[in-house]
């Protein structure tokens, strides 16, 4: 018999057992709502995005940045509200060919970190699962402690070890039992959040894409070439400007002779 145990921590099986599984089945209840919870308000953020540049081209974006600013303000949500705004700080207007350019990607601003933080960036939503695991094997471990409790070794009495070995047997059932369940509802969250975290981040790159697409990255070694081709024009147009006015000012001068 275990006499180093307290007399108040000698709960019954049976009791043990339900509150292990309760404490299994609440946890993993909470998890599950979270992630689905979460995984709303992410594809709601993302859809969000989708509506900003919903109709638009590269070619009627310059016409229409008024009204996706309008849009973007109209949004629901704050945080969207917020990275468009960030995001259009980085476009370029160019008035000559009535393009509108960006000098950052758009997963600079909109990536899982920002439209889904609460569910592909939260560390206590990825260690449910090893929470569920854990209660389990406490579960195993007090279940032993239960069921090696009531055994008597030093009984010369048949029936009263007979009672003590059928104590450990059930005590053994359910702590087996409960690892089982921690470990299978472990799995079953893990796949859950996975399979949510895969959608978002398929959406949330779909929708990077598109941005992507419809605003042409203006990176600074273009601009570069840009003024280096500019100059070179300029220099060779004063030089043939040169030349002319010296073929005028000689034809002047021969003209006054």
């Amino acid at each position: 018999m275990l006499d180093f145990l307290p007399s108040h921590w000698l709960i019954p099986q049976s009791l043990l057992g339900v509150s292990f599984w309760l404490a299994l089945l609440i946890v993993f209840i909470i998890a599950l709502i979270t992630i689905i919870s979460r995984t709303l308000k992410s594809k709601s953020r993302v859809e969000q995005v989708r509506q900003i540049i919903k109709g638009e081209t590269v070619t009627t974006l310059y016409d229409n940045s008024l009204s996706i600013t309008e849009r973007a303000s109209a949004s629901k949500d704050k945080i969207v509200h917020s990275l468009w705004h960030e995001f259009s700080e980085s476009l370029v207007q160019d008035d000559r060919t009535q393009r509108v350019y960006n000098t950052l990607d758009a997963e600079h601003f909109l990536n899982h970190k920002t439209l889904s933080a609460g569910l592909t960036s939260n560390r206590l939503l990825a260690a449910t699962p090893s929470f569920l695991t854990a209660i389990g094997v406490l579960g195993t471990f007090m279940g032993l402690t239960m069921g090696l409790r009531d055994i008597h070794i030093e009984s010369n009495d048949i029936e009263v070890l007979k009672a003590g070995i059928a104590s450990m047997m059930s005590g053994a059932a359910f702590a087996f039992v409960t690892s089982v369940w921690g470990v299978g509802l472990s799995l079953l969250l893990n796949f859950i959040e996975k399979i949510a975290e895969r959608t978002i981040l398929s959406n949330i790159i779909t929708v990077q894409q598109k941005i992507d697409f419809i605003y042409p990255r203006l990176p600074a070694e273009k601009s570069l070439v840009d003024i280096s081709k500019n100059t070179s024009e300029s220099s060779q147009a004063l030089q043939e400007l040169h030349e002319r006015i010296g073929d005028r000012l000689q034809e002047t001068i021969s003209g006054v002779s």
